[in-house]
C-alpha cells in the first residue's frame, strides 16, 4: 500500500518496534539458568543437524521457558516442526514467536514476516480461515516493508481462503485500533478487502457477504466516531486517469452498500482512489503467467480505522491522506 508521506513504510516498522519493545529481562528464570539456557541456545543456533538442533532448542526452552531473548529460535523450532510435518508443535511455537513479534522484528523482518506466514497456512489448514487471513495480511505488509514483492507463496494461500464471509466478531476485532501498533502501520496491517471482477464496481454476492459482516460490526458503540477509510484500487491494465475513476466507483459503491444495507449513522465512511498506483503485487515479466491472479488481488476495496475524532487514540489525518492521494485531482 502506497502513503503519501515520506519514507513511511521504515518510519511505521521503526515506530512498531519502539511501541513493542521492551526491556527482555529473564523475569520467572534464575540468572543460573538462563546462562545455561543461553548457552544451549546458542549451539542450536549452529547445529546444523535438524534433529539435534530441535533437541537442543526444548532442552533451552524448558530451561527457561517463554523469554523474549529466544524469540526468532521460537520460530525457527516452529519452522523446524513445520518442515518435518509436526503442525501442532509446529503452531505452538510459531505462536510463541508471534506472542514476541517486537523481539523478532527487531533481529529480522523476514523472520517475523515467515512467522506469519507460516501461522496463516496452519490456520488455513486447520479451517480457521479468519485467523489464516490476518496472519496472511501482516505477511503481505511486512514483505512490502522490506520493498520486496509479495511471492507467489501468499497468491496460492490467499487464494484458498476466497470465499471466506467475515463474520462480525472477527470484523470488530480485526478493525479495532491496537494500542501497540502505530496508526500507519494499523493501515497497512488491520485492514480488510473486498474484490471485484474486471473493469467493473459492481459488487460480487462474496463481497456483499463481506461487507454484511463489516457493516453489522460498525454497528457497535465502539466504533462510534470512527473515521473509515474506503480506498478503490484497480489491477495494471488501462490508463491512469480511468483507473482513478474505476477506484473511486469502486469505494463508492461499497459506502453506498454499507449506508443503503445497514444504515451507518455513527461511523465516517471516507472515500479514496489510489487506481492503479498501490497495487497488492506487481506485474513483471518472470511471472505473466500468475496476471489473472495477481490482477484479482489488485482490483479491490480497502477497509481500515483511521482513529477516533475524540482522540482516545491518536489517529490519521484522514482529509490530509485524501488530499494527497494520486487521484486527488
Amino acid at each position: 500500500m502506497r502513503f503519501p508521506f515520506g519514507s513511511l513504510c521504515v518510519c511505521a516498522v521503526l515506530g512498531i518496534m519502539l511501541l513493542w519493545w521492551s526491556p527482555l529481562t529473564h523475569a520467572g528464570c534464575s540468572d543460573e539458568d538462563y546462562l545455561k539456557a543461553e548457552e544451549i541456545y546458542q549451539k542450536a543456533l549452529k547445529e546444523p543437524s535438524p534433529e539435534n538442533k530441535i533437541a537442543q532448542f526444548e532442552q533451552a526452552f524448558q530451561i527457561c521457558e517463554s523469554h523474549g531473548n529466544f524469540a526468532v529460535g521460537y520460530y525457527l523450532l516452529g519452522k523446524l516442526f513445520y518442515d518435518s510435518g509436526q503442525k501442532e508443535k509446529a503452531l505452538k511455537w510459531l505462536k510463541e514467536a508471534n506472542r514476541f513479534r517486537s523481539a523478532v522484528l527487531f533481529e529480522s523482518v523476514n523472520d517475523l514476516a515467515q512467522t506469519n506466514l507460516l501461522l496463516g497456512k496452519l490456520f488455513r489448514d486447520k479451517g480457521e480461515a479468519e485467523k489464516a487471513l490476518i496472519h496472511l495480511n501482516i505477511y503481505k505488509a511486512l514483505t512490502k516493508v522490506r520493498n520486496k514483492s509479495v511471492d507467489k507463496d501468499f497468491i496460492d494461500n490467499a487464494e484458498s481462503l476466497f470465499a471466506v464471509v467475515y463474520a462480525p466478531s472477527s470484523v470488530k476485532a480485526y478493525l479495532s485500533p491496537d494500542a501497540q501498533v502505530a496508526p500507519e502501520y494499523r493501515a497497512m496491517v488491520n485492514r480488510l478487502e473486498v474484490y471485484f471482477d474486471f473493469a467493473h464496481s459492481a459488487l460480487t454476492d462474496k463481497a456483499k457477504e463481506r461487507l454484511d459482516g463489516i457493516g453489522s460490526a460498525l454497528q457497535d458503540k465502539s466504533f462510534k466516531g470512527s473515521s473509515i477509510v474506503v480506498e478503490g484500487h484497480t489491477d495494471e491494465v488501462g490508463g491512469e486517469r480511468s483507473n482513478c475513476r474505476l477506484g473511486q466507483r469502486r469505494a463508492t459503491a461499497v459506502i453506498d452498500y454499507l449506508n443503503d444495507r445497514w444504515g451507518i449513522k455513527d461511523v465516517a465512511l471516507i472515500p479514496m482512489s489510489f487506481g492503479e498506483s498501490a497495487p497488492t503485487m506487481s506485474r513483471t515479466e518472470r511471472d505473466r503467467k500468475e496476471w489473472p491472479r495477481i490482477d484479482r488481488f489488485n482490483r479491490r476495496v480497502v477497509i481500515w480505522n483511521a482513529g477516533r475524532k475524540d482522540g482516545s487514540f491518536k489517529d490519521i489525518d484522514v482529509r490530509g491522506l485524501v488530499s494527497k492521494s494520486p487521484c486527488s485531482d
